[in-house]
């Protein structure tokens, strides 16, 4: 300590470590605002991201009413630019095998469908077994049975 400082902690100990804590603090402060203006920073380039940085999906089914799980015919995309190619790669999927088709979800992450007789629901979330769980609880029924659960990688 220089002997300035070390006769300024002799003669005058409590301003030294009142000037200490208040230099501490300061210190704190200067980290909670570098924080801020990183966290900022990373919301500004996320906001600037494109649309692509964020992918969708969808799901489109042809099924009539009474039909089983297993005789319901679907198409999925996944990775998609845009909600509207994601509906458009769908149909074009279940098109392919079916012959009429419609687009029952459309996620960003994960999408599920499920389908008991006369009932079906969809379902979105952030992981496979949430977007199945709320596919089978829109469905509303014990019997309901899982078509399709699909994410977007």
């Amino acid at each position: 300590m220089p002997i300035m400082g070390e006769a300024a902690r002799l003669y005058f100990p409590g301003r030294v470590a009142e000037g200490a804590r208040a230099l501490k603090s300061h210190a704190a402060r200067g980290n909670l605002v570098k924080s801020v203006i990183y966290s900022i920073a990373l919301a500004s380039l996320l906001a600037l991201a494109p649309a692509s940085a964020f992918a969708w999906g969808a799901i489109a089914v042809s099924d009539g009413k009474g039909q089983s799980a297993d005789d319901v015919g679907y198409g999925y995309s996944t990775g998609q630019d845009s909600e509207a190619d994601a509906k458009k790669s769908a149909m074009k999927s279940c098109r392919a095998k079916n012959a009429s088709c419609k687009v029952v979800v459309t996620f960003e992450t994960c999408g599920a469908y499920a389908v008991s007789g006369n009932r079906w629901g969809t379902g979105e979330g952030e992981t496979k077994g949430a977007a199945r769980r709320y596919a089978l609880a829109n469905c509303g029924n014990e019997a309901c049975r899982l078509v399709l659960a699909e994410c977007d990688e």
